[in-house]
C-alpha cells in the first residue's frame, strides 16, 4: 500500500534531488510506509508547523458518487418520443420530388436529341447525293438545293446547343440522390434518432 504526505490545508510532498517539497495533490509522490514516516519524522523545521500527516492511498480507487452517476448515464440513450416533423423539412419531398422530375425528364430529352441528331445528318448525306448525282441545274434548283442544307445545318446546330445545356447537367449530378422516395427516408429516419448523455468526468480534488 502506497502512502502520501499531506497537511491539513491540503498541502503535499513530492521529493525534489531527494529532497521535500510542498506541491499540490496531482503532482505528490506516494511512498511506502516505512519511507514516508522516514520523511515525515526528517521534515525541516521551516515545514514542520504545517502539520504533515501520513494519508493512505487505496490499492483499489473509491468509487466517488460523480463517478458513479457518469458511469451510470455514459450508455444512458434517450429516444425520439414525440417528434413532428417540421413543415418546412416535409416541402423538400414535393420539392426533391420535382427536381426528379426534371431531371428524368432532361435524360430522356438527351436520348431524343440524339435520335434527332442522327437523322440530320443523314439528312445532310442524303442531299449531298442528290447534288452529286443530279444533272448540272439551273439557278432556282440550285437555290432549292442551298436551302435544304441551311436548313438541316441550322437545325442540327440546335439540336447541338441543346444536348450540350442538358449534358452539362446530368453529367455532373447523380440522380439516384434526388428522388421523392429517397427524401422521404430520410425523413423517416428522424423518427429513430438517439441521443447518448454526454457528461464530463472530473478528477477527483479538483
Amino acid at each position: 500500500m502506497e502512502y502520501a504526505i499531506v497537511s491539513n490545508n491540503g498541502v503535499y510532498i513530492r521529493l525534489n534531488n531527494g529532497q521535500p517539497v510542498a506541491c499540490s495533490k496531482k503532482i505528490r509522490d506516494t511512498f511506502s510506509k516505512q519511507k514516508a514516516e522516514n520523511i515525515l519524522e526528517h521534515l525541516p523545521k521551516s515545514m514542520r508547523r504545517l502539520h504533515f500527516k501520513l494519508e493512505c492511498i487505496p490499492d483499489i480507487k473509491m468509487e466517488t458518487p460523480v463517478e458513479r452517476i457518469v458511469k451510470a448515464t455514459k450508455t444512458s440513450i434517450k429516444g425520439n418520443d414525440g417528434y413532428e416533423v417540421a413543415e418546412s423539412v416535409k416541402s423538400w419531398i414535393d420539392k426533391f420530388g420535382e427536381c426528379e422530375r426534371i431531371l428524368s425528364d432532361a435524360a430522356k430529352r438527351y436520348k431524343e436529341l440524339e435520335i434527332e441528331l442522327k437523322r440530320a445528318d443523314e439528312e445532310l448525306i442524303d442531299i449531298l447525293h442528290e447534288v452529286e448525282l443530279e444533272k448540272p441545274v439551273d439557278l432556282y434548283r440550285g437555290w432549292i438545293f442551298y436551302k435544304r442544307i441551311r436548313t438541316n445545318r441550322k437545325n442540327r446546330r440546335n439540336l447541338k446547343d441543346e444536348m450540350v445545356i442538358i449534358h452539362n447537367v446530368i453529367v455532373e449530378v447523380d440522380t439516384t440522390k434526388v428522388s421523392k422516395e429517397r427524401t422521404q427516408k430520410a425523413i423517416n429516419g428522424l423518427f429513430s434518432r438517439k441521443y447518448r448523455y454526454r457528461i464530463v468526468e472530473v478528477e477527483n480534488g479538483e
